[in-house]
């Protein structure tokens, strides 16, 4: 009877552990061209920057010795 549980619990558990692979696997997203500089509002592009530098952004998004913002992290 101990065994019969078991093995119905182990199969379960290996039932969720496919299913969270299959909905957690995610492919690489595709690159695609940055839009031109000049399509943004420059008030915004000021008020994100003061956002980033407020909010210290750049100790998690750029790597050590790196290009600010240009990620590295996994």
């Amino acid at each position: 009877m101990f065994l019969r549980v078991l093995s119905g619990f182990l199969l379960v558990l290996v039932l969720i552990a496919g299913l969270f692979i299959a909905f957690a696997w995610r492919t690489e997203i595709a690159p695609i061209e940055p839009p031109q500089r000049a399509s943004f509002d420059p008030a915004l592009v000021a008020r994100g920057a003061s956002l980033a530098a407020i909010g210290d952004c750049a100790t998690c998004h750029t790597a050590p010795g790196g290009t600010p913002y240009a990620g590295g992290f996994p």
